[in-house]
């Protein structure tokens, strides 16, 4: 799901964990929506970005995600977190999860 639907799911959920899956061409053509996530920040929403560097829609042109400085920006404004394997990504969200105490993850 977009991050901008996701979000406004998030303030209507409250306490509920909401997750937003991205590819990174996507994230890459949502700029104004990562700037909204920022100055917002909904505290139960976990924005997950999946670079693979290309545009898989439209026959997996290789994007700049990777080689721009968007994570390391995000990083400054929102907690960001890489991880490369499964084992990393249920660790990040475990971290999410319990940086969210009186959350209920769903």
């Amino acid at each position: 799901m977009p991050v901008i639907p996701a979000s406004g799911i998030a303030d209507y959920m409250g306490n509920k964990t909401v997750i937003a899956i991205d590819g990174d061409s996507a994230c890459l053509m949502r700029l104004g929506a990562l700037y909204t996530l920022t100055q917002r920040r909904p505290s139960n929403l976990c924005y997950i970005v999946l670079d693979n560097e290309a545009n898989e829609s439209t026959g997996g042109q290789c994007n700049s995600l990777g080689e721009s400085r968007l994570f390391g920006v995000m990083d400054n404004l929102y907690p960001t977190e890489k991880v490369n394997s499964p084992e990393a990504m249920a660790a990040a969200l475990h971290k999410f999860r319990q940086s969210r105490p009186t959350s209920r993850f769903t």
